[in-house]
């Protein structure tokens, strides 16, 4: 069912009649095809499943203190959309947090190994960088960045990669590829190389970085995506 959003229907989301709109960055109405939903039940996906079942049980044992702190930390950040700024509730933050808390636990990255939903103590989201792609200086095919954590904690960047994509594109916004997905810790105050070595073929790929306290109280960096361009050295 399709939700007009303007009495001169300037805005509008949702399916109607097999189309589905909604709007892009510069506040079009985009109008496509509408498509039904795949499960391809990967492991990467079984673990985002395990890690929303298991943050949805600890929101649900938070005491209203701990909510209200949750909520209080949730209006602090603001998210950019095509309609304009935006914040969400307490509690969708606090899943969306735990859930990447999870899957890296999930996937033994760093120390998640049991991930707590402590509210932050700090307002805003995480800082990352500067960050510098280059060229890969490893033996190997990919390419690596240079990244600062400008934070008084330790933080833990993942690295979601996109398959293989045709030279003339320029943007993309997903899906990524579950087996290409690389984490790297940086400790607070400090720099590091995120080598990313063991892509499959030369080309151009999509990377979107992310990154996640390492320690409780935990908070999220905003998202940066790069194109780049896998090399192979010998």
């Amino acid at each position: 069912m399709a939700r007009a959003s303007s009495l001169l229907m300037s805005v509008i989301r949702g399916s109607v009649g097999g189309l589905t709109y909604t709007a892009n960055q510069f506040h079009q109405i985009v109008m496509r095809a509408r498509t039904s939903p795949v499960n391809p039940s990967t492991q990467a996906q079984s673990s985002v499943r395990l890690g929303m079942s298991a943050a949805n049980e600890q929101w649900d044992q938070l005491t209203d203190p701990e909510r209200q702190a949750w909520e209080d930390y949730a209006n602090s950040v603001t998210f950019s959309g095509p309609l304009g700024n935006y914040t969400v509730p307490g509690r969708q933050m606090a899943l969306g947090q735990q859930v990447l808390a999870y899957y890296l636990s999930y996937q033994e990255y760093s120390d998640f190994d049991v991930p707590a939903m402590d509210p932050p103590l700090k307002l805003g989201l995480l800082g990352l960088g500067p960050i510098v792609p280059a060229v890969l200086g490893t033996t190997g095919t990919g390419f690596q960045f240079g990244i600062t954590n400008p934070n008084t904690e330790d933080i833990t960047v993942g690295a979601w990669i996109s398959h293989r994509q045709n030279d003339s594109r320029l943007r993309y916004k997903g899906p990524w590829y579950d087996p290409y997905f690389h984490a790297f810790e940086i400790l607070l105050s400090s720099a590091g190389n995120f080598v990313i070595d063991d892509l499959p073929t030369d080309g151009i790929y999509f990377v979107k970085l992310k990154a996640i306290s390492t320690n409780t109280p935990r908070r999220l960096s905003p998202s940066a995506i790069y194109r780049m361009e896998a090399t192979t050295v010998a």
